[in-house]
């Protein structure tokens, strides 16, 4: 009996062991769940720190994405600032500029944006990105710089036209492959140019893309880049397409040139000896009658094409040459009522021919917008009996005149603060100057501008004597300009145009002040002090000047 008491305690506590441990399995998933919410210290850390890459992959993502639209924004822009620019054979030079003006600025301010996620080490992290847009920024800028001025932009002018407020990096590999993409455009605006019968136009692209041509050559000695080497073919292509139109634009040039003798039938140059009409053919007969002969190797068939030959001349005549004939004796009519209302003539040629330029004494007063320069000059009037020709005086006159031809052109050029067209400025500072015979001494303020006037000016008018520069910090020119603008009703007399203006002066006119400087010509005057100190300083200046001149004159 004792015995089967014990076995059933065994039995139950064997029991009681077994539900406990299914009780404890129970209950596992629900411990290894709380255990799941509060994870080790070492775990936490690497979430954290996995959180953190994330977010650093989605800025990078995020803000990558902003370079590319803004690339792209500003790509398509600058094309159509070209497209733009290359309509300035078809439509108004005002309304074209004005377009391009626009794109221009809706370009920065896309710039500025993509500046601001190019600041610091984020410059190198995204170039690539970045590098399509600058590049063709570039080539739109170049075209605009070749059509205004004839001439390649520079490296700093592109950086300086990019003025957004952040700085922008624009690599020499940029700049270089921006503007080996200038032939393209320069060669379609060539073709419009031949539609127009414009033979300069054409001749200009054609020196320029010679110039471009030997600088990219002189590049790929010296580093051999691979995408400069692509370009550079493309380079060669346009440059012989726009020799054969400079070389092509008259179409009876070929017939001028020893008519159709040069000329074989498959379009190429023949042989010495097919250029004899009585050379033996193949049966030992001369002349070119029904042989195989001179004619036959001339024409390539038979005599009869002779006949073919005079017939499509007459026919060509007929629908080339007479429409062609009328058409250049229209564009030469009213290139001859252009001239007519044009400045450079008001005084006929042979009385240009016979003025004594090279007898006058002139000084060219140099200095930035606001300098003082007109100021001093009238003072220098009085007291040495200088004429005084102030550059933007006769300009602004021009442009009121009712039936001048540059007026609009003018406008735009001082309203950009740009520098006007040499031809325009010189024409009319020759003009003033015949205006006065009896007058020696001439003071020209405000000019020359940039090298290419000072250059123009020597060659076509006279040397200058000498130039007095007014020296003058920014900050006091910007406020003198400011304080004049109150009463001069001058359109160029306001904050944006004096920027524009310190910017060109910075650019173009500096490099003329130290070309004279190299001849010895510069008379530099401080503007630090009074109105009346500057001038002391200046008379002083000038009197020595004038007494060396009279010595030399002796």
């Amino acid at each position: 009996m004792e015995g089967t008491d014990n076995g059933t305690a065994t039995a139950a506590a064997k029991r009681r062991a077994s539900a406990a441990d299914r009780g404890d399995k129970a209950a596992r998933p629900r411990l290894d769940a709380e255990a799941a919410d509060e994870p080790s210290p070492r775990k936490q850390a690497v979430l954290e720190a996995f959180g953190a890459y994330r977010d650093a992959l989605d800025a990078h993502h995020d803000q990558r994405e902003r370079v590319i639209k803004c690339s792209r924004d500003i790509t398509a822009l600058s094309k159509k600032m070209i497209f733009a620019l290359l309509r300035i054979t078809q439509e108004p030079l005002e309304k074209v500029f004005r377009d391009v003006q626009g794109k221009h600025k809706q370009a920065l301010d896309l710039f500025r944006k993509m500046a601001a996620d190019l600041q610091g080490s984020d410059a190198a992290k995204y170039n690539r990105q970045a590098t399509p847009a600058i590049q063709e920024y570039i080539e739109a800028m170049g075209v605009w710089r070749f059509l205004e001025h004839n001439q390649l932009i520079t490296k700093q002018q592109v950086e300086d036209s990019l003025d957004i407020g952040l700085p922008l990096p624009v690599t020499d590999e940029d700049y270089l492959l921006g503007i080996s993409d200038l032939p393209g455009e320069v060669n379609r605006y060539c073709i419009n140019a031949i539609g127009k019968g414009d033979h300069e136009a054409v001749r200009r692209c054609l020196e320029f893309m010679r110039h471009l041509k030997a600088g990219i050559s002189v590049v790929l000695c010296a580093c051999g880049a691979k995408g400069l080497l692509k370009k550079a073919e493309v380079l060669d292509s346009s440059l012989e397409k726009t020799e054969k139109a400079y070389y092509s634009m008259s179409p009876l040039r070929p017939l001028r040139a020893g008519g159709l003798r040069g000329y074989t039938s498959s379009g190429g140059r023949p042989k010495p000896d097919t250029l004899r009409m009585g050379q033996s053919d193949g049966g030992g007969k001369k002349g070119g009658g029904g042989g195989s002969g001179g004619w036959r190797n001339l024409f390539g068939f038979h005599p009869l094409a002779v006949l073919g030959a005079a017939s499509l001349l007459a026919s060509g005549y007929a629908m080339i040459y007479r429409p062609y004939k009328a058409w250049s004796d229209e564009q030469r009519e009213k290139r001859s009522k252009q001239q007519q209302q044009a400045p450079k003539i008001k005084h006929t040629e042979e009385a240009i021919a016979k003025f004594p330029f090279a007898q006058k004494s002139v000084v060219f007063v140099l200095g930035g917008p606001g300098s003082g320069k007109g100021t001093n000059s009238a003072r220098l009037v009085e007291d040495f009996g200088f004429v005084h020709l102030s550059a933007g005086d006769l300009l602004r006159e021009e442009q009121k005149r009712p039936d001048s031809q540059y007026g609009k052109l003018i406008e735009h050029y001082i309203r950009e603060g740009l520098i006007v067209p040499h031809e325009v400025t010189i024409g009319l500072l020759r003009n003033a100057m015949m205006d006065h015979p009896e007058c020696d001494r001439f003071l020209i303020d405000g000019f020359p501008r940039n090298l290419v006037q000072a250059k123009a000016f020597e060659d076509t008018v006279c040397q200058a004597k000498k130039v007095l520069f007014f020296e003058c910090p920014e900050e006091t020119m910007l406020a003198r300009l400011l304080d004049r603008g109150k009463t001069s009703g001058r359109s160029d007399d306001n904050v944006e145009s004096i920027r524009k203006r310190f910017r060109t002066y910075a650019n173009d006119t500096k490099p003329v002040i130290d070309a004279f400087a190299k001849e010895g010509k510069i008379l530099t005057v401080s503007c630090q002090g009074s109105v009346d100190d500057v001038y002391a300083k200046t008379r002083a200046q000038v009197a020595e000047l004038l007494g060396t001149i009279e010595k030399k004159a002796e």
